[in-house]
């Protein structure tokens, strides 16, 4: 299940990080870190259904992601006090699909990147759990800490601001 969860769990991380983030983090470094650390705990896991199975993986790459954010924010107000230089990682382009898919694709996924840069951090963060990660309303609710009503109306608020900045480009 897990390999098939890939190319979406890649798309979910890329979306999920905004793009200062995305100069400081590799998201297949994420990716690697967050099935590492989901198939240690595998002996752990109990399967429950595909439906339990999503939540878990993209509940664990939020927690994922959050984390790496706090370590660099910490790494950050080093850098400050010690006035080093931080190194930047590039993100490296990596392609399940030929190379004609993924330049075919490419424009477009690029643009709606650039969109969901542009959304508020928490508009950004309910498209990518709900419509990238396909968690289900109750499971994004718990993770946002809000009611399921509330996720309602800020991800339909969402994919209208992120259709009207689509539509501007």
């Amino acid at each position: 299940m897990l390999v098939l969860y890939l190319p979406r769990l890649h798309a979910f991380l890329r979306a999920k990080i905004d793009a200062e983030q995305r100069l400081n983090e590799s998201v297949a470094d994420l990716v690697q870190s967050t099935c590492r650390e989901l198939l240690q705990a595998g002996p752990d896991f109990t399967w429950q259904g595909e439906a339990r199975f999503r939540s878990w993986l993209f509940t664990a790459a939020v927690n994922k992601v959050r984390m790496r954010l706090r370590s660099q924010r910490t790494k950050k107000r080093q850098h400050d006090r010690e006035s080093a230089e931080m190194e930047g990682i590039v993100d490296p382009r990596a392609g399940l699909a030929s190379p004609s898919r993924v330049a075919i694709g490419s424009e477009a996924g690029e643009a709606l990147y650039r969109a969901l840069d542009q959304l508020k951090p928490e508009q950004h963060e309910v498209i990518a759990l709900a419509r990238l990660g396909e968690l289900p309303i109750p499971e994004v609710a718990r993770i946002l800490g809000r009611t399921e009503n509330a996720v309602r109306t800020l991800l339909s608020r969402s994919l209208v601001a992120l259709s009207a900045i689509l539509d501007r480009e």
